[in-house]
């Protein structure tokens, strides 16, 4: 009885819904692909206790992801100055453009995905404690990417790089696809999804991660922070910036 990605297999109605936990939607073809790391349902094992730290309602739905979109492309400056909490911006379509989630990633033209599909796919010796999993006389944070490494090491998870291959290959309107930290110890996974992809015209950035803060400067807030990171206003510290024709483009066509 396994974790699943809390979006493996999700209706988000009006044309949007998950497989595998990638985003799919009939409302556009897609030309740019976030991939992170796991985004955790509840366990689908009788008895377990659910998870009391996972909120999102979407893909990137704790953190300064969707504030910093939003603020680069609708706003151009820091309206949000928090992370996506108290669902806003909404994640509705209905809503007007630019002002529901869904809406946003259709004249975006966004996909995501994450790098793990599932924890214990075969097991149900482990349990659940609030936010933490306990296991073989362990305790595993599903949000840390150390703990997520060592349950990989004991042969508890799944991980999503063929789903994501597959995707791509299947998918030709993709023009970049982001991962959204750094690869680290999750680089046997990225080096295999860019050496599989057999489009040669997708580019694979690594983008600065949209809960980081590490060298944020004294007096700017975390969020202008992230959105500099993106444009291209660090250089030299690991990350790549946006396709900035790309970026530009999308703003254009606002006009």
């Amino acid at each position: 009885m396994s974790i699943k990605h809390k979006f493996y297999s999700k209706d988000f109605k009006d044309g949007f819904l998950t497989q595998n936990g990638i985003l799919k939607s009939i409302r556009y073809d897609p030309e740019v692909m976030f991939i992170g790391t796991f985004n955790h349902g509840d366990s689908d094992a009788p008895g377990h206790l659910p998870f009391l730290n996972n909120h999102a309602d979407f893909f990137y739905g704790r953190n300064y992801f969707w504030p910093v979109w939003y603020n680069i492309v609708l706003h151009l400056g820091n309206f949000y100055t928090q992370p996506r909490q108290n669902y806003d911006p909404p994640l509705s379509y209905n809503s007007g453009v630019f002002t529901g989630i869904l809406k946003f990633c259709e004249i975006a033209k966004f996909s995501f995905a994450d790098l793990i599909a599932t924890l214990f796919p075969i097991n149900n010796t482990y349990s659940i404690f609030q936010n933490k999993i306990a296991f073989l006389g362990q305790t595993f944070d599903p949000m840390k990417d150390n703990d997520l490494i060592a349950l990989s090491n004991l042969n508890q998870v799944i991980w999503n790089d063929n789903s994501i291959v597959q995707y791509l290959n299947a998918t030709p309107s993709i023009r970049t696809v982001y991962l959204t930290r750094q690869p680290n110890n999750f680089g046997f996974l990225w080096n295999s999804i860019r050496l599989r992809v057999n489009n040669p015209a997708i580019r694979f950035r690594v983008l600065f991660p949209p809960s980081k803060s590490s060298g944020q400067p004294a007096g700017i807030p975390k969020g202008q922070y992230i959105a500099d990171q993106w444009l291209g206003h660090y250089a030299g510290n690991g990350y790549d910036n946006l396709d900035l024709n790309w970026y530009n483009n999308l703003i254009n066509s606002l006009v």
